[in-house]
């Protein structure tokens, strides 16, 4: 017994470290951030952030880190430090992407909490979004084009990366005789932006480039007529004035709300006629705006009210639902080994009389609470992508003016102005970005 109880003593620290190990959570505090950015104080959103970056490193992982920096640098005007951010962070994307190609079945079922984050497929092709209107306001077009054309590049092959993660839950489940449920044939619906298009326009008008101008021209209206659930909102009539031989107008572009976030979700699952075992998972939820429409003035006079181009909400729900099924199948897969280990364990801590020891018996209850812990959802994820874009023109002549951007809500009550003073010229691209968290 003296024996027994030396043992266990032994085996507290161990339990200890389990624990914590088990029970390390992906939060951190970002309130003192998003204050600054609710009250239109980008730069010092930015420099918030950077304070924290030690513990959002820690508690997420550099990607995230380098994006949301990269996020807030632009919504502060610094266009170039955002895209050495966002070209780090696509970076990491891609780093992880193939590390996932390498890796064994065995490391590819394990808590996504225990590996790198390597972002989600929404994110990764934002990214080239945003980098593409970084460069749209440095001047430097042509780089622009090269963002747009990367982004469509990466939708073109979701497809095939799901398949491929979905045929290694497949190879997992039957190498273990594990049986799972069906998973979505599709990765996604989102094939392309229209919103990315409109930016090709945009900038193939400038460039007088009328086969990429015809050919994003057509892509916009092709996102609307085939992801209608993507697109539940008209054409923006704005796009149909890009194709005109008039003077380039000034383009107002407008981001308004949250990006969805993770929650974690619990079920039970059965792994045998008396045993269930819980699972943990992830669910997208989107953040509520109440901003219901976007005017504009023009030296105090309403101008013009801007259209919805783009939901980033609705993409990325329909993006993360196809991934859900095999979050949810890794989950039960994990859950039912995990149980599957826990059984043999307690068959063979047994002795022959069908008793076990005390020291057995402790570490039963280690291995079982060491289970509990361990499953816990992966709720990392950027923080400050938009939830929608808008989209506008003006024709105004050369010369300088003040021009206030107002998100509204339902009633038409104002939420939120940005107020600017641009100066139009007629040798360049006149872009106008404005931005509101609410």
């Amino acid at each position: 017994m003296q024996g027994g109880a030396s043992d266990i003593r032994k085996i507290i620290p161990v339990f200890l470290i389990i624990i914590l190990a088990c029970s390390c959570t992906s939060y951190v505090d970002l309130s003192s951030t998003d204050a600054h950015l609710r009250r239109g104080e980008y730069t010092k959103a930015y420099d918030s952030l950077e304070r924290s970056l030690g513990r959002l490193v820690a508690a997420q992982g550099p990607l995230i880190a380098s994006y949301d920096l990269g996020m807030l640098a632009r919504l502060a005007g610094d266009w170039r430090r955002s895209n050495e951010l966002l070209s780090d962070a696509e970076r990491r994307i891609q780093e992880a992407y193939t590390k996932s190609i390498t890796a064994s079945i065995a490391s590819f079922i394990v808590n996504d909490n225990t590996k790198e984050y390597g972002g989600e497929s929404y994110e990764d092709i934002y990214l080239n979004l945003f980098k593409a209107l970084n460069y749209l306001h440095l001047g430097q077009y042509e780089s622009s084009l090269v963002e747009i054309r990367r982004m469509i590049e990466k939708q073109s092959v979701l497809q095939e990366r799901y398949e491929r993660e979905a045929s290694q839950v497949r190879r997992y489940a039957s190498t273990n005789h594990i049986r799972q449920a069906d998973l979505p044939a599709e990765a996604t619906s989102f094939t392309t932006s229209a919103l990315a298009n409109y930016l090709g326009v945009v900038i193939a008008r400038h460039l007088d480039e009328r086969s990429t101008l015809d050919y994003s021209f057509n892509q916009i209206h092709r996102a609307f007529e085939t992801q209608a659930k993507l697109y539940p909102f008209p054409v923006p009539e704005s796009v149909e004035r890009l194709t005109g031989e008039d003077r380039d107008p000034v383009h107002l572009i407008a981001f308004s709300g949250r990006f969805p976030v993770k929650e974690e979700r619990m079920d039970f699952i059965r792994v045998s006629p008396s045993t269930y075992t819980r699972i943990a998972y992830p669910v997208l939820q989107p953040v509520p705006s109440a901003v219901a429409s976007v005017r504009v003035r023009v030296d105090r006079e309403v101008a013009t009210t801007l259209e919805r181009m783009e939901s980033f909400s609705l993409v990325a729900e329909d993006a993360f639902r196809s991934k859900s099924g095999l979050i949810y199948a890794k989950a039960s897969m994990r859950a039912v080994s995990k149980e599957l280990g826990l059984g043999i364990w307690d068959t063979i801590s047994k002795d022959k009389d069908g008793k076990r020891g005390a020291f057995a018996e402790f570490l039963s209850i280690v291995f079982r609470v060491g289970k509990e812990l361990s499953e816990s959802a992966d709720l990392r994820s950027t923080h400050y992508l938009p939830a929608e874009a808008w989209v506008g023109t003006l024709d105004l002549e050369p010369g300088s003016y003040t021009i206030e951007v107002e998100y509204l809500d339902r009633t038409g009550r104002v939420l939120h102005t940005e107020r600017f003073m641009k100066t139009i010229d007629s040798g360049t691209i006149n872009l106008l970005e404005s931005y509101s968290p609410l």
